[in-house]
């Protein structure tokens, strides 16, 4: 639960032109309409598919950069679950300005993030990758977040998406997850 001194959600006033298709605007949330998520496992299959992680220019890697929080943040966003994609830096309270009062986040800034504020914002932190399959097979956002050691490296953020009669998670010999259903932009983007 929120109280007054908790930070609130923060979302930049994205171009109207915030597109999948675009390879710029990552600041920004996507203009375009997700399909409609309606808390079940297939609509979360259902906007991944659209979103088109594989061929969309929005999380296309470039030279030195990448876009796993992009990634993130847009199917989060999607489903109607908060992971930022820019932060307060002060002010709060005031009209969010990039690079004034908000920032970007990094994945590991976001992992910063996902330690400090996730619960205020619903998330639950599980303790098993059979837990975490579990949440993303019931229409649960899921994320993987990892902060690097090296600070001025990268770290990584995917999304744990639901179990399909094409794709499961891969068991060890007990029958637990060893390796949940990922969905991710970064060096390579896999849908």
């Amino acid at each position: 639960p929120k109280n007054s001194t908790s930070p609130r959600e923060v979302h930049l006033t994205a171009p109207s032109n915030t597109l999948r298709a675009n390879a710029w605007g990552q600041a920004f949330h996507l203009t375009e309409p997700a399909p409609p998520y309606d808390g079940t496992p297939e609509s979360i299959l259902a906007i991944v598919s659209w979103l088109g992680v594989e061929k969309s220019g929005r999380w296309r890697p470039k030279p030195g950069t990448t876009y796993c929080n992009v990634y993130a943040y847009d199917l989060c966003n999607a489903i109607g679950a908060y992971a930022p994609r820019v932060w307060w830096g002060n002010k709060s309270d005031a009209e969010p300005v990039l690079g004034k009062n908000v920032f970007e986040l990094s994945a590991n800034a976001l992992y910063s993030w996902f330690v400090q504020h996730s619960e205020e914002f619903g998330w639950k932190k599980v303790q098993t990758l059979d837990e975490l399959q579990d949440a993303a097979n019931a229409g649960n956002a899921a994320v993987i977040v990892g902060k690097n050691k090296n600070a001025q490296a990268s770290g990584h953020i995917c999304c744990v998406v639901p179990e399909s009669v094409k794709l499961m998670a891969k068991r060890g010999a007990g029958g637990e997850v060893v390796l949940p259903v990922q969905s991710q932009a970064g060096a390579y983007n896999y849908e």
